[in-house]
């Protein structure tokens, strides 16, 4: 991997409209750089997390299916690190998918149920122990 393409991508992400193809793209592009890579992980969390709950959370940005697809895929894939879990709880996960729920967009697509069932285990993990 060139040693500039994750920060390559993470640029194009921040600036493109969240919701596009384009968009899409780069988190599909960014989950399959960081899933065998840890480091690579936090750094891609750290920056794409907030952004993707944040343009979630806003009625006001279109989101297609295959947004909301990518999305949830990559934050599963982000999931698999503690610091990213503690991240998207704290800048609150939960509520960002029971509103995402109730979108036509994403009851159209291909397993949303299942894969925000797996997310909120790896997210209620953290929650649990946040707790004690």
């Amino acid at each position: 991997m060139y040693p500039h393409t994750v920060k390559c991508l993470l640029y194009i992400f921040m600036l493109v409209q969240f919701g596009s193809s384009l968009s899409s793209k780069c988190m599909f592009a960014l989950k399959q750089l960081c899933a065998s890579r840890n480091d690579q992980k936090h750094h891609i969390g750290t920056v794409a997390i907030p952004h993707m709950l944040e343009s979630l959370a806003d009625k006001d940005v279109e989101k297609s299916t295959e947004c909301i697809y990518q999305s949830l895929l990559l934050l599963i894939m982000l999931s698999g690190l503690f610091a990213n879990c503690e991240l998207m709880y704290h800048d609150g996960l939960i509520p960002v998918l029971e509103e995402l729920g109730e979108l036509p967009a994403a009851r159209r697509s291909d397993g949303f149920y299942t894969r925000v069932g797996q997310l909120l285990q790896s997210v209620s993990e953290l929650a649990a122990a946040d707790s004690k």
